[in-house]
């Protein structure tokens, strides 16, 4: 009678553990309400946001480099739609540090806004990164989320 108790104990734990790790519709984990995450040349990288995601007066805020090591801008903005960095529209800044001495920004690259509302951003973007020496990096993979 104990192998059916300790085995159904088993499937149920597995159960509970495996929906407790479910990300959220957009990829990212749930429990960080503001973030940025990207593939940069293979490698993975996530930064979450402390406080600093914002939508207000057209200006949609994801981070803050100085607090936060990453930072998405776009202005103005009043709704979805693909935002190029190359001869754009909007004021776009997206920055991202990679390590102590490494920080990189945007040189060709698209970020889609896929859902913007005055509580949520969901978006993704890639392309090619550069650093002040010059240096280029693919980003691939790039997403970010606010959650204001």
């Amino acid at each position: 009678m104990k192998t059916p108790v300790l085995l159904f104990c088993l499937c149920l734990g597995i159960g509970v553990l495996q929906s407790s790790c479910k990300k959220d519709d957009d990829g990212m984990l749930p429990a960080d309400d503001c973030q940025i995450s990207a593939s940069v040349d293979g490698v993975p990288y996530r930064w979450r946001m402390l406080a600093d995601c914002s939508y207000n007066n057209d200006l949609l805020q994801v981070g803050n480099i100085a607090s936060d090591e990453a930072e998405l801008t776009i202005t103005p903005i009043d709704g979805t739609g693909s935002f190029p960095t190359v001869n754009p529209n909007n004021t776009i800044t997206l920055l991202l540090t990679l390590d102590a001495t490494t920080q990189i920004y945007v040189a060709d690259v698209e970020i889609e806004v896929s859902s913007l509302s005055d509580s949520r951003a969901v978006g993704t973007f890639e392309g090619i990164f550069t650093d002040i020496g010059g240096n280029t990096y693919l980003v691939e993979n790039g997403k970010f989320r606010g959650v204001f």
